[in-house]
């Protein structure tokens, strides 16, 4: 089950980028009267996401589930204070290796408790590789959730630092029996 606070997070990204009658349409296709106040279970997060790629194809829902994490990040900094409180000054003026090391640290714990996703954010020279538990992305949603979580970690990483320019690569089969390496995050000087 995904945590009613997170479910409400990822409602308002999908509405930002559906529209209030694109979703009560979904919605209804999905025969749900509204979204779930008490959170989202896995089952219920499936149905919707095979009711939007019946409406717009699965290439195109991959497309806007990475639009969703992006808008719904944008939603998380101002509910989430652990989030919240990276944008603060005294975070800003120091170096962005260690904020990202505390953001994704944060993060890490965020998407654990509310999504039940077990992630880790590895640094690998300049690159961070994003490992997620496969247990944790089955099924024909796989994609649909590696998008979400590369829109979420970009807007994170774009409102993290204004100088910098972020590469986010998808990794194709690069995984073994318990993991897998969802993508690699690059961290360009715009300079």
């Amino acid at each position: 089950m995904i945590s009613p606070q997170f479910s409400q997070i990822i409602y308002y990204g999908t509405l930002e980028i559906l529209g209030e009658d694109e979703l009560k349409s979904i919605l209804k296709k999905d025969h749900l009267a509204h979204w779930p106040i008490n959170g989202i279970s896995h089952n219920q997060l499936n149905q919707l996401e095979s009711a939007l790629i019946e409406r717009f194809g699965l290439l195109s829902v991959s497309g806007l589930a990475w639009r969703i994490g992006e808008s719904s990040f944008n939603k998380l900094r101002h509910e989430i204070d652990e989030i919240r409180l990276l944008g603060e000054i005294d975070q800003r003026i120091k170096p962005l290796s260690t904020r990202l090391k505390t953001g994704f640290s944060i993060l890490k714990n965020l998407i654990g408790h509310h999504l039940g996703i077990k992630i880790d954010f590895i640094e690998n020279g300049e690159d961070w590789w994003v490992i997620v538990d496969n247990e944790d992305l089955i099924g024909i949603t796989n994609e649909i959730n590696k998008n979400y979580l590369m829109g979420l970690m970009l807007e994170f990483l774009k409102w993290s630092d204004q100088g910098k320019d972020f590469h986010i690569q998808k990794v194709e089969n690069v995984e073994n029996d318990k993991t897998v390496k969802v993508c690699t995050i690059q961290i360009v000087n715009l300079d």
